[in-house]
C-alpha cells in the first residue's frame, strides 16, 4: 500500500470519527445546554457588555488632564522674517458640581445592565431549548409506546385469527382485532408525525445535532421522583440573583446617577488650563508660562437643565416601581409554580402505580383471551386502559420537566446547576 493510500484511509477515519463525536456532542441534557451558549442571540447580547466596557473607560478619562500641543510658522515681508511659535496646553477641570462622578457612576451601572440583560438571555435560551428538548422527547417516547401498543396489537390479531380457526371466537372478534389493529397503525403513524413537527425549533437550538433520550431530573422509579420531591420542598425560592430583575434595578440606578450628573449644571464650572508657550524670532527665543483659572455659571438656558432633570426625577421613580412590581410578580410565579410541581410529582408517583396496575391487568387479560374465557372486546378494553396509563405519565412527566425548567429560570438559575 503506497503512501497516497494510506494518508486518504487516514484522513477518511478522522472524518467518520469527527462525524461521530459531532453527532453524539449532545447526548445528555448537560452538553445540550451548554450548547446554547453558542446561540446568536447570547453572542449579539454580549456585544452589548463590550460596549458599555468601552464606555466606563470614557468616563473614568473625564478626571484626567487633556494634553495638546501647537505649533505655527508666520512669515512676514521678508522670507527671511519668520516667527516660530510653540505650545503645549494642559486643561483639567476642578469643580463641575459632580457631574464627571455621577457620569461615571452612571456608565458603572450601564455596564452592569449590560451584563444582567446578557445573562438574563442566557437564560431565556436555555429555559426555551430545554422545553423544546422536553417536547421532542415526549413526542420521541410516545412514538415508542404507539409501536410497543402496535406490536402488541399485531400479536392479540394474531392470537385472535388463531382462536377463530380453531372454532373458539367468531368472526366478530377478528374483525375487532383487526380494526383496532388498523387504528392503532395510524396512531403510531400520526405520532410520528408530530415527533416531526417538533424537530424545526429544534434545529434552529441545535443545529442538527444528536439530543438526549433521556428524562434529565427523574425516571421511571418512584424511587426518584420521591428524592427530587423531597428536594424541591426544601427549595429556597429566592428571585434576588435574576438578572432581569438585578438589570431592572441597576437601571433604576442608573437613571438615578444621571438625575445627580444633571444638578452639576445649575452649580458653577470651576477649570484650569496651564500653557507653555516658546516664541522664536530670528535668532531670539523666549518662553513664557500661562496660567488660566476659569469659572463658568449658567445664568438661564431656557429651562433646559430643570425639564430635563424632572423627567429623569420621573423615569428613575418609574423604574423603581416597576423594579417592585416585576419583583413581586417574580416571587409570586415562583410560589406558584413550586406549589404546581408538587402536586404533579405527587400525580406522577401515582401514575407510576397506577402503569404497574394496568400492565398487570392486561397480562391477566391477555391470558384469559388466549385460554378463552373472556371476548376481545375485554382484552381490547384492558389493552386502552394500559395505553391511557403509559400516555397520562408520560404526559405528566413532561409536564414536570416543564415546570422545573419554568422554575429554574424563575429563580434565575441555569437549568444545568438548578438542582
Amino acid at each position: 500500500m503506497n503512501f497516497t493510500k494510506i494518508l486518504c484511509i487516514t484522513l477518511l477515519h478522522f472524518a467518520i470519527v469527527s462525524v461521530a463525536n459531532a453527532q453524539s456532542a449532545l447526548n445528555t441534557f448537560e452538553s445540550a445546554i451548554q450548547y446554547l451558549a453558542q446561540d446568536p442571540r447570547v453572542q449579539k447580547a454580549r456585544l452589548d457588555i463590550d460596549t458599555a466596557e468601552k464606555s466606563l473607560l470614557n468616563g473614568r478619562s473625564n478626571f484626567l488632564p487633556a494634553l495638546s500641543v501647537s505649533g505655527s510658522q508666520t512669515e512676514r515681508d521678508s522670507l527671511v522674517d519668520k516667527v516660530n511659535v510653540l505650545s503645549g496646553t494642559a486643561s483639567l477641570n476642578l469643580f463641575k458640581g459632580g457631574s464627571d462622578y455621577f457620569t461615571l457612576q452612571n456608565t458603572s451601572f450601564q455596564n452592569e445592565v449590560a451584563a444582567n440583560t446578557t445573562r438574563a438571555k442566557h437564560l431565556e435560551v436555555e429555559l426555551e431549548g430545554a422545553l423544546a428538548l422536553f417536547t421532542r422527547l415526549e413526542a420521541a417516547k410516545n412514538v415508542y409506546l404507539q409501536e410497543l401498543i402496535l406490536d402488541m396489537a399485531q400479536k392479540n390479531n394474531e392470537v385472535a385469527n388463531q382462536r377463530f380457526r380453531a372454532g373458539l371466537i367468531s368472526k366478530t372478534d377478528t374483525l375487532k382485532a383487526e380494526v383496532e389493529l388498523n387504528n392503532q397503525s395510524a396512531a403510531a403513524l400520526q405520532a410520528s408525525e408530530r415527533l416531526a413537527s417538533t424537530q424545526s425549533s429544534l434545529d434552529f437550538l441545535f443545529q442538527n445535532n444528536s439530543l438526549p433520550n433521556d428524562w434529565p431530573w427523574f425516571d421511571n422509579k418512584s424511587e426518584s421522583v420521591t428524592e427530587l420531591k423531597q428536594k424541591i420542598s426544601s427549595l429556597a425560592l429566592d428571585i434576588t440573583s435574576r438578572p432581569d430583575l438585578l438589570a431592572l434595578k441597576n437601571l433604576e440606578g442608573q437613571l438615578g446617577a444621571q438625575k445627580k450628573a444633571l444638578i452639576g449644571n445649575f452649580l458653577p464650572r470651576l477649570d484650569l488650563a496651564l500653557t507653555r508657550n516658546m516664541n522664536e524670532y530670528q535668532t531670539n527665543r523666549s518662553w513664557e508660562t500661562v496660567g488660566v483659572l476659569t469659572m463658568t455659571f449658567s445664568l438661564f438656558n431656557r429651562f433646559s437643565d430643570y425639564s430635563n432633570y424632572t423627567i429623569l426625577a420621573n423615569q428613575s421613580l418609574g423604574a423603581e416601581y416597576e423594579t417592585r412590581f416585576q419583583t413581586q410578580k417574580s416571587q409570586a410565579e415562583a410560589d406558584a409554580l413550586k406549589d404546581l410541581l408538587l402536586i404533579n410529582l405527587d400525580n406522577v408517583i401515582k401514575l407510576q402505580k397506577n402503569l404497574k396496575l394496568a400492565q398487570e391487568l392486561y397480562q391477566e387479560s391477555l391470558g384469559r383471551f388466549k385460554r378463552g374465557q373472556s371476548s376481545y372486546s375485554d382484552l381490547a378494553l384492558d389493552l386502552e386502559r394500559y395505553l391511557r396509563a403509559e400516555q397520562l405519565l408520560l404526559a405528566q412527566t413532561s409536564s414536570a420537566h416543564k415546570q422545573i425548567a419554568q422554575l429554574c429560570y424563575s429563580l434565575g438559575k441555569s437549568q444545568i446547576q438548578c438542582l
